[in-house]
């Protein structure tokens, strides 16, 4: 996965959590970095943090990822009111503070990693 995070301290955190169900994530702090990573790097998923630069640049980043790598899943983070952003077409969004347990079963690794990983905490 590569998280696109403008915050250092949330994407190292979060990339530590999402190791715990086996995602390994690259972060990077903007659009530029994210569209050179993806460029060089194959990733399963994006998950962009759309409202950290001004303007729309994370919506923008979500849309020509999903355009130039369509194999590419993509999903948006938010802090403002989800419904109030114009995700494009097929874009999931999470509404932070999310649960990274439901983003892996969501988004990006499936069902059946999560239900595993969860199994996994039982025994």
């Amino acid at each position: 996965m590569l998280l696109v995070e403008l915050d250092h301290f949330l994407a190292e955190n979060a990339r530590k959590l999402f190791a715990g169900y086996d995602v390994i994530v690259w972060t990077a702090p903007d659009a530029n970095s994210a569209l050179e990573f993806v460029s060089h790097v194959h990733f399963d998923c994006v998950l962009i943090d759309a409202t950290v630069w001004q303007g729309s640049q994370g919506l923008e980043l979500a849309r020509r990822i999903g355009w130039q790598y369509p194999k590419i899943q993509v999903a948006l983070t938010t802090g403002l009111d989800a419904d109030d952003l114009e995700a494009p077409p097929g874009v999931p969004v999470f509404q932070k503070p999310y649960r990274f347990d439901a983003i892996v079963a969501s988004f990006c690794g499936g069902l059946e990693d999560a239900d595993r990983r969860e199994t996994d905490d039982l025994n």
